[in-house]
């Protein structure tokens, strides 16, 4: 039990002062750069380390802080801990927030990739409609888990651990761009 306790607590210690500096998006941007690559060796490619910093760096400045204050926000206006807590964490999560935050995944990420402003905003109605889908096959879940067995202060932790599966979902949705495809993908997942 001592050494459980002694993990936990640097777990802890990680989870508070350092939760930005593994990213996320990154390993996700790797893994799914890797399946690009392998699906087609016939094609000389490598591993694009200038798009994969730019995520990191979206992860660092923007996703990672955000998360950090979206679940310390969603702690505080739901701090009674009731039966119903998780639910409500959950309605007010994905109904309100994650709309929001799906916006300016697909802009921030496909930015990053180097896509201009007008190609990305042409193509909206047709790509935030499938992020937002996706997102709501498997955030639901894991915020159900998040919001009922994972303490506050592990939060971000969990969610960057299964964000990077995401983050490769969200990488291929981001390498698309219609009519002109960056990568081998031929179209978006449904």
């Amino acid at each position: 039990m001592g050494l459980h306790r002694s993990l936990l607590s640097h777990i802890n210690v990680f989870a508070r002062k350092k939760t930005y500096i593994f990213s996320s998006i990154a390993a996700g941007d790797l893994i799914y750069q890797s399946f690009e690559i392998s699906s087609d060796p016939s094609k000389d490619r490598r591993l694009s380390w200038e798009r994969n910093v730019k995520l990191a760096l979206c992860g660092f400045i923007y996703f990672g802080p955000t998360m950090r204050f979206w679940y310390g926000t969603l702690d505080r206006l739901f701090a009674h801990r009731t039966f119903f807590r998780p639910l409500k964490m959950l309605i007010v999560d994905q109904g309100i927030f994650a709309p929001c935050y799906m916006v300016t995944v697909l802009f921030v990420t496909k930015l990053a990739r180097g896509q201009d402003f007008t190609s990305i905003s042409n193509n909206f109605a047709q790509d935030y409609p499938k992020l937002l889908s996706g997102n709501w096959k498997v955030w639901p879940w894991v915020q159900i888990v998040n919001f009922t067995i994972i303490p506050l202060r592990f939060r971000v932790l969990w969610a960057n651990f299964i964000a990077v599966f995401w983050n490769s979902y969200v990488s291929r949705m981001s390498s698309v761009q219609h009519g002109n495809l960056k990568g081998t993908v031929t179209a978006v997942p449904s």
